[in-house]
């Protein structure tokens, strides 16, 4: 295998870079780019220095699980030990991952690749690695975001039933504490539904001779008008056990919710 040092220094210090970013912004601690960048190069500094070594596998695996624990160490401020072993875990995870994904895409392409001093035939573009690792990055932290935010929005997700015109319509509704609609006749509460619920509710003709009114609500942009209607009733599940709530007005969004499908009902807390 004809090894480049270059391609050595690069890539590692990106991939440490990227290893030590996501593990920080999975844990959501505090980024300084100045202290993952140094902490990159002194993984970097050792990755390159320790082929000198004659050294069996084992014995390098070693040096690079406490390699590993001393630029986790120099890569940011830890609130406490814990914090700091649960990043250091993280980031042994990410490692393994990353590396794992790596040498599967340089075996599928029959590249050969050295996982333990981490470098490929220098036939193969600088890229190759930098590449596989970006992607993986991505995808781990559109991974981590997602994860943070289904956990945060599960709490006010509530599963729900409307009823129009003696059909029944199950739906996911959020607990919005924004939503401080009401209705200017009666005063109750109302609800929004996503632009999509509101086509296929009006495209199969539930809206048609149902009780409407135009309310006007203020926004950042000036004054807004918003068409309610009245549903015959509306199931809020607490568990298995529903709350069935009359006299409740439901309007349609002018757009579709950005929630990843998680739910297609804007709840009032007052219903709650």
């Amino acid at each position: 295998m004809e090894v480049y040092i270059e391609y050595v220094v690069i890539d590692n210090l990106v991939v440490d870079y990227l290893l030590l970013l996501i593990t920080r912004k999975t844990l959501r601690l505090r980024v300084s780019k100045f202290s993952v960048v140094f902490s990159a190069l002194v993984g970097t500094v050792v990755a390159v220095c320790l082929p000198t070594f004659k050294m069996n596998k084992g014995f390098t695996y070693t040096v690079k699980i406490i390699l590993g624990a001393i630029i986790v160490l120099f890569s940011g401020e830890f609130n406490s030990v814990k914090e700091y072993i649960r990043a250091y875990y993280l980031f042994i995870f990410y490692t393994f991952l990353f590396g794992g994904c790596v040498f599967g895409v340089f075996y599928f392409l029959n590249i050969d690749f050295n996982a333990v001093e981490f470098c490929y035939n220098a036939e193969f573009s600088l890229g190759a690695i930098l590449f596989t690792a970006y992607i993986l990055y991505l995808s781990a932290y559109k991974l981590v975001g997602y994860i943070y935010r289904k956990r945060e929005a599960l709490p006010y997700i509530r599963k729900c039933v409307i009823s129009f015109k003696g059909k029944e319509f199950a739906l996911n509704g959020f607990i919005d504490s924004g939503n401080r609609l009401f209705s200017n006749r009666t005063g109750f509460p109302i609800i929004l539904c996503s632009s999509k619920i509101g086509k296929k509710l009006l495209h199969e003709g539930l809206f048609d001779g149902v009780k409407s009114e135009t309310i006007g609500f203020y926004t950042a942009t000036g004054k807004s008008y918003l068409k309610i209607y009245n549903l015959e009733s509306l199931k809020i599940y607490n568990g298995d056990k529903p709350n069935k709530i009359y006299n409740v007005k439901m309007g349609v969004s002018p757009t579709d919710f950005v929630s990843d499908g998680e739910y297609d009902l804007l709840l009032s807390p007052a219903l709650i």
